[in-house]
């Protein structure tokens, strides 16, 4: 598929929302003015999709998927006239439910996509990926290099102040300053680097050439360290969480390559953080001062807040209907974001979020579904070699197609705290990633239909 011009300025769209306070901080561009341009841009992407998607047709493998999409689109529709209706009949401003309704708006870009080529969409994903690293160390030596305690926050103060004037805030687990990155919050930035670890660590597991697989992990494990220097749990959480099925389920395919890549991932971390920390190892482990946040005498009580029975009781009308803020529900301020977003958006909207975020898993499972089926077809009608012939092809395409769906679950599971996934810097390479996926799905879906299920007449020509 050639890349026209087109391509190249949509993909700016996507890359400059999620890196926009680099320009601010860097370039000197005003912060208020980029960051509105930077949302009107991605919602102008939304509307222009829109218009493709309902005028276009569309293979009838994602027709679940388009689905949801266009009935994501429809409650769009009912909470801009209910929150104006809210807005005139109450007498309040409905800005804080217009600035969440891009999330309806977003989802047609990834059928825009779907018609990129694979190598501009992995691209998209490099550049975001190194931009947001870097930020993270820049900031985590700006907090270091400062001098005494009161230099280093100044400097904090200042950098913070330029990525979002007005709205001073860090955070930090005893004298480690967590570093925000160019999107000005530790969550959010560490939102992105989980998606693109887990992109990077599949690539090495999917990727077949020696170097270039270890290039894939030494850029895991950097990511991994950037990660654990945000000090966001929840996300370290995630990360670790998915590399850690991803571990296992390659174990399926080889075992003896298992214990080799583990070796290799051993010697790797402790590598490139040694580096990180200028090759004192004892610095090494104070990376993990981000797991003080589990500590249950620590904890910050606020996680459970609002998730007690009297608060889903008095929460019951937000949790059909949605509008949790102008109702005052409880829910709407636990941390959790899957129970807030529930609290914020009601039953229905919410379960055609969570259709389109987890769209990975159901068409995994179709994917593995239709195989098994046409397994069983083949062996009772089709000779030894056909049949070994398809289970080998359709193998190998069930394990990309696991791997390659892992980045955008993993983003979309980063939900379990806030939801920096929605977050305009997050939710556009969000979409790069599910349309990864959906494209490969297409490709091994094609690939299954070559093995249609008939009658053994009309499969003869195959086998010949």
């Amino acid at each position: 598929m050639n890349t026209t011009f087109v391509h190249i300025l949509l993909s700016f769209v996507i890359v400059f929302a999620s890196i926009r306070g680099a320009f601010v901080y860097h370039l000197g561009f005003p912060a208020y003015t980029t960051y509105t341009i930077s949302a009107l841009m991605l919602l102008g992407l939304g509307v222009f999709s829109l218009l493709g998607l309902v005028t276009s047709k569309l293979d009838v493998a994602l027709v679940l998927f388009k689905n949801a999409v266009i009935l994501n689109v429809i409650f769009f529709v009912f909470f801009v006239f209910s929150s104006l209706l809210i807005a005139v009949g109450s007498g309040v401003s409905a800005s804080s439910l217009l600035s969440m309704l891009y999330f309806f708006l977003i989802f047609p870009t990834v059928f825009v996509f779907l018609r990129f080529d694979d190598e501009l969409l992995t691209k998209i994903v490099y550049i975001i990926t190194f931009i947001t690293v870097v930020g993270v160390y820049y900031f985590f030596n700006l907090g270091i290099s400062a001098g005494d305690w009161a230099a280093r926050m100044d400097a904090i103060r200042e950098a913070h102040s330029i990525l979002r004037p007005g709205e001073f805030q860090y955070s930090r687990l005893g004298q480690n300053i967590l570093p925000f990155g160019y999107s000005g919050s530790h969550t959010d930035t560490a939102n992105i680097l989980v998606m693109c670890g887990i992109f990077f660590l599949t690539k090495f597991f999917i990727c077949t050439h020696g170097i270039k697989s270890l290039l894939y992990v030494t850029c895991y494990f950097v990511i991994l360290s950037a990660t654990f220097l945000t000090g966001s749990a929840a996300n370290v959480l995630v990360l670790l969480f998915m590399s850690i099925v991803s571990l296992f389920y390659y174990i399926q395919r080889s075992p003896t390559t298992m214990l080799v890549s583990l070796f290799l991932f051993v010697t790797l971390f402790f590598l490139t953080a040694s580096v990180i920390v200028s090759m004192d190892l004892t610095e090494l482990f104070k990376l993990a001062y981000v797991f003080g946040k589990f500590n249950p005498e620590t904890m910050n009580e606020a996680l459970w807040a609002s998730l007690d029975a009297q608060s889903i009781k008095e929460s019951m009308i937000s949790i059909f209907f949605g509008f949790g803020e102008t109702l005052n529900s409880p829910l709407i301020l636990a941390e959790v974001a899957f129970v807030s977003l529930l609290s914020r958006f009601g039953l229905l909207s919410f379960i055609t979020l969570m259709v389109i975020g987890f769209a990975p898993i159901y068409y995994f499972f179709v994917f593995r579904l239709n195989r098994n089926r046409r397994i069983e077809f083949l062996k009772r009608n089709s000779t030894k070699n056909l049949t070994a012939h398809f289970i080998q092809d359709s193998r190998a395409q069930k394990f990309r197609l696991f791997y390659i769906a892992m980045p955008a679950l993993a983003g979309f599971l980063t939900l379990i705290h806030y939801g920096s996934v929605f977050r305009i810097t997050s939710i556009g390479l969000f979409c790069i990633l599910l349309s990864i996926f959906l494209k490969e799905y297409l490709k091994a879906h094609k690939s299954l239909e070559s093995y249609p299920l008939e009658k053994p007449s009309n499969l003869m020509s195959m086998q010949n």
